[in-house]
């Protein structure tokens, strides 16, 4: 096609767009002219597309510069979310450095060794005795009563470095009760 014809016709279509613009038979041959997806950014002039030019609902979110759009009202708070899976179990430490050698313990006692004595059965009061197998000495004592102290007085003590002693009193003079004296009895120095 030579440019004289190409000239004519393009100047017969813009006759017709202009004329034609405003109808539904402009819109027709706008679209002849023009085809579909012929204008980009580089054929648009800035700010040539304002809101009215704009679909509603065309743009999408991405479309806005950040901030551009407001923020929508705070939804609700979620459901609870299940419980993750159980981690791992992690792997076992170093062992520490071992520990300085303790200080020695206080000796024992040697030859540590109980020895029971009863006084006889029998109402109002009683004294019993334990003695300690010789050489061993006395470390402890103590007594009690088959009355559990009920209404009866007892007191007891070394009475020698080898012995405990007890003495106790019932009130009631119907009540049998016994005293039963223990010494606990040991290897010591003097």
């Amino acid at each position: 096609m030579s440019r004289s014809k190409l000239n004519t016709t393009l100047a017969l279509t813009a006759v017709v767009v202009t004329a034609f613009g405003a109808t539904p038979l402009g819109h027709a041959a706008a679209r002849m002219v023009l085809p579909s997806s012929s204008v980009g950014a580089k054929q648009i002039k800035k700010s040539a597309v304002t809101s009215l030019k704009v679909k509603n609902g065309s743009l999408l979110a991405a479309d806005f510069k950040a901030g551009q759009l407001a923020a929508g009202p705070k939804g609700a708070k979620g459901d609870k979310g299940d419980p993750g899976a159980p981690g791992a179990a992690g792997a076992p430490g170093t062992a520490g450095a071992k520990g300085g050698k303790g200080d020695q313990g206080l000796p024992g006692l040697p030859g540590v060794e109980i020895v029971v004595s009863s006084s006889p059965s029998g109402a109002g009061g009683h004294t019993a005795s334990a003695v300690c197998p010789y050489p061993k000495k006395v470390v402890g004592g103590g007594q009690q009563t088959s009355q559990g102290y009920d209404g009866t007085t007892v007191e007891g003590f070394p009475d020698t470095p080898h012995s405990w002693f007890a003495r106790g009193r019932d009130p009631n003079p119907a009540v049998s009760w016994t005293l039963t004296v223990y010494v606990m009895c040991a290897n010591v120095s003097p």
